[in-house]
């Protein structure tokens, strides 16, 4: 019960994750445990024999009995059934399902677990165990007896004849059992870090855009094409999202960037011109990913490189089976593109971050020790810098954990659990 979904989802409310990861991961070990070999052994008999008694309960008794007597009433255990002539080709098929049912109906077996399960799986007792064993005597003494058997080579005219028994397999359930329960432990552990990881993304999303809703300004790499490829069971384009906020991003502080590089890196007086040179050549560099990434988005058009393939093997995944892995392997080339361009943008930001924290430091300083007049630069700032360089700051390094979220989901509470 403390592992099911309910019990997990109860649990998540008080537990950090993975606190609760790591009890989840030691009471399924002790719930493995509890299953030994002599409990696993008997459950698995135990169901084995279920099954027979469904088996034999579900055989149409009825539709052989009818064959001799058309006016029986079914259900109605009270008529006896008349036995009127019969050619005997009308039963034989029948007779020998019976012979497959009463290999296992063996009256030395015990049938007090599997009765005692349908009892309580009903809420009433299914069979009564007396008149149940009683009937096993009956059914076997007329297996032993070959009746069947003789009437078969009979019927069909050949004393030749013989039965090979099949006893129903043995179909455990304990195996099942424990690996569907990992399987629910982990489902839920995923949809909490799913859960999670959303919160993240939209409180670094709010703390870059702020309240308002981020439009998609890609026309082809985005989620809604790829949903395409995800109804098929498929990866879809997972880079969409994490892309198109870098766009929107990058795309929106373009004038503010411009400004201080005109400001800081043209009107600022350094103490060295190389120390300028890594922030001026940052801001070119991501300057030029909005551009980078229309292009890549252009590539998933039904013109372009990636678009023109996928939509071609999607079309034929119905005729050929093998198309999917072609369509996989393309998608994930495909992705690697984009994440590419997610990876690269990060670097230069978590560069250009660092620059303007050092700047922030330095413009706080009495007397600057990179920059000699930062009292000039206030003056030609419609702002004092200190506040801009500042939350500019903030902006980027929210910026940089969004990408992080969007493009390296946490599944670290799942990876532990397995």
């Amino acid at each position: 019960e403390g592992l099911s979904a309910a019990g997990i989802a109860r649990r998540e409310e008080t537990l950090e994750a993975g606190i609760l990861s790591r009890r989840l991961q030691g009471e399924f070990a002790e719930l493995e445990r509890a299953f030994d070999a002599g409990r696993s052994s008997a459950i698995n008999e135990c169901y084995r024999l279920v099954l027979i008694v469904c088996q034999f309960v579900m055989q149409d008794h009825y539709g052989l009995l009818k064959k001799f007597d058309p006016q029986l009433t079914e259900r109605c255990l009270s008529n006896k059934p008349n036995f009127g002539m019969l050619r005997g080709e009308a039963v034989v098929e029948e007779l020998k399902d019976f012979l497959e049912l009463a290999v296992d109906l063996d009256p030395n077996r015990d049938w007090s677990a599997p009765l005692l399960a349908l009892k309580e799986f009903l809420g009433m007792e299914a069979l009564n165990l007396n008149a149940w064993n009683a009937m096993l005597l009956k059914i076997r003494a007329f297996a032993v007896s070959e009746i069947c058997e003789l009437l078969i080579r009979f019927i069909e005219r050949d004393p030749g004849w013989t039965w090979t028994p099949h006893a129903m397999a043995h179909e455990g359930i304990v195996a099942s059992f424990l690996e569907q329960t990992k399987e629910e432990i982990v489902d839920r552990l995923a949809l909490a870090a799913a859960a999670k990881q959303n919160a993240v993304i939209e409180n670094h999303a709010a703390a870059v855009f702020g309240a308002s809703w981020v439009s998609n300004r890609l026309k082809y790499y985005t989620e809604q094409e790829g949903e395409l490829f995800r109804k098929k069971h498929l990866a879809g384009y997972v880079d969409a999202r994490a892309l198109n906020y870098l766009f929107v991003f990058l795309t929106d502080v373009r004038s503010e960037l411009q400004s201080l590089y005109e400001l800081i890196i043209i009107q600022g007086h350094w103490v060295s011109t190389a120390l300028s040179f890594p922030l001026s050549e940052t801001l070119r560099l991501l300057a030029a990913f909005p551009a980078r990434i229309a292009e890549l988005d252009e590539m998933f058009s039904e013109w372009g490189v990636y678009g023109a393939r996928l939509k071609t093997a999607l079309a034929n995944t119905g005729r050929d089976k093998n198309r999917e892995q072609t369509i996989a392997r393309r998608l994930d080339s495909a992705n690697r593109a984009a994440r590419q361009i997610v990876a690269d943008a990060l670097f230069d930001l978590s560069a250009l971050t660092e620059s303007l924290k050092e700047l922030l430091e330095d413009c706080r300083k009495e007397s600057g020790t990179i920059i000699l007049n930062w009292d000039k630069l206030n003056s030609l700032s419609k702002t004092r810098l200190e506040g801009r360089l500042a939350v500019m700051g903030d902006r980027l390094s929210n910026m940089q954990e969004l990408l992080r979220a969007l493009t390296q989901p946490s599944e670290q509470e799942r990876r532990d659990f397995l």
